[in-house]
């Protein structure tokens, strides 16, 4: 009887037992990592999201590579190596620029000129001017070839070319009475006398005694008017060359004035 008794309340106590563990599983449950169901679902969407995100690191890598970085470098391997072409393009016609301008030689210069000269004369305009830009084009300082350019302009009465060529020489030679003189009779031809007696006198500021460029000069005073000019310029004419047969013709203008 205790016997049974005993059995039956240890039943009854493990029956409790077993009743309050049931009860207390899900908050045991909770406390364990490794159990809650929660933080198995937590840890597993981060293992999941980590993986994607290095997966998805790596074919953008790969894309950027791919779309971006392998064709932009690409692109600038191209871009140079057709720099690096132009640039090795410009270095040989540089030199082969200058091999031709020093196989020629003065000499040959200057024959071009007078082959100019003599188109010139013939009226060939085109294959004189032709000459004579070839020889500037060897030596873009020849100031001969620019004042016939300029003289073939004049011919051909393109008046504003002949202006342009002469102003440009006269910057390349400013102390060159020619090319003032020749300036001059541009401005004369364009109607500007006063201009013109300008370059004439400084023209003969620079040559003091050349006849031509009085000649010039006396010229544009009378046109001018300027009656006290032209004879004190004649007068240095007749004495630096007298035999001047514009001299009488002079007088008699000036004596008109």
């Amino acid at each position: 009887m205790v016997a049974f008794l005993f059995c039956f309340l240890a039943c009854v106590s493990l029956g409790i037992l077993l009743r309050l563990f049931a009860k207390k599983l899900p908050q045991l449950r909770m406390l364990n990592p490794h159990t809650s169901e929660t933080i198995r679902s937590s840890e597993l969407k981060n293992k999941i999201l980590r993986e994607r995100i290095e997966r998805a690191s790596g074919k953008g890598a790969k894309a950027l590579h791919t779309s971006v970085i392998a064709p932009a470098a690409k692109g600038v391997q191209d871009a140079f190596r057709r720099l690096a072409g132009r640039l090795v393009a410009a270095d040989r016609a540089h030199k082969k620029k200058r091999r031709e301008q020093a196989g020629v030689d003065g000499a040959v210069l200057e024959e071009r000129l007078q082959e100019g000269l003599n188109m010139m004369q013939a009226e060939h305009y085109d294959r004189a001017e032709k000459a004579f830009i070839e020889v500037i084009s060897a030596d873009p300082k020849h100031v001969q070839a620019y004042e016939s350019l300029g003289r073939l302009y004049l011919q051909k009465k393109e008046y504003d070319s002949a202006k342009e060529t002469f102003r440009f020489l006269a910057k390349l030679s400013p102390d060159d009475a020619s090319v003032l003189a020749s300036l001059g009779e541009v401005e004369r031809l364009l109607k500007n006398e006063e201009l013109a007696k300008e370059y004439f006198e400084k023209a003969t500021e620079l040559q003091p005694k050349n006849p031509k460029y009085l000649d010039f000069l006396i010229d544009s005073l009378i046109l001018l008017k300027d009656k006290k000019g032209a004879k004190a310029t004649l007068k240095i004419l007749t004495s630096v060359n007298p035999e001047n047969k514009k001299i009488e013709e002079f007088n008699l203008r000036i004596a008109e004035l």
